[in-house]
């Protein structure tokens, strides 16, 4: 059996304002995904938060730049595959609307956070040398 310890990091590029100033405004929060110290011979499991909030009622989507088909890096250049999902079933792969994901919608009612949760699905790789891996996503809100 062969351990390594693997991390997901989210990081927020960019945050979408509506066009419209009349419109709610809202703020991102990001709790990281992370896999810990996995298996490279088995599938393994993560999963991170994006939280959002917004001042007034308001629909909105979330993307997730680069599609859900993703490498996590280390400083050596290793690369470990790994796909994100908006659902605990990872039937649904979250990016950014193109042919690699699509993105989610959701709505808030301008009082409580909007809590979504972020899947990750690493398949087995024996093989991957062991290290520390971090990958960092963009996330982009639509309203």
């Amino acid at each position: 059996m062969r351990l390594s310890r693997v991390f997901g990091q989210l990081l927020l590029a960019a945050a979408g304002l509506a066009a419209d100033p009349a419109l709610a405004r809202c703020r991102v929060d990001i709790r990281p995904v992370a896999f810990g110290t996995i298996d490279l011979d088995r599938k393994s499991y993560g999963k991170g938060e994006i939280v959002v909030r917004c001042e007034r009622p308001t629909r909105f989507e979330v993307a997730i730049q680069g599609g859900a088909e993703r490498e996590l890096v280390a400083p050596s250049g290793a690369r470990l595959r790994y796909r994100l999902f908006a659902d605990p079933g990872h039937r649904r792969p979250w990016g950014d609307g193109g042919r690699n994901g699509g993105t989610v919608a959701a709505e808030s009612d301008g009082r409580r956070p909007v809590r979504l949760t972020v899947y990750g699905v690493i398949p087995r790789q024996a093989g991957t040398p062991e290290g520390q891996y971090v990958d960092q996503l963009a996330v982009t809100l639509r309203y």
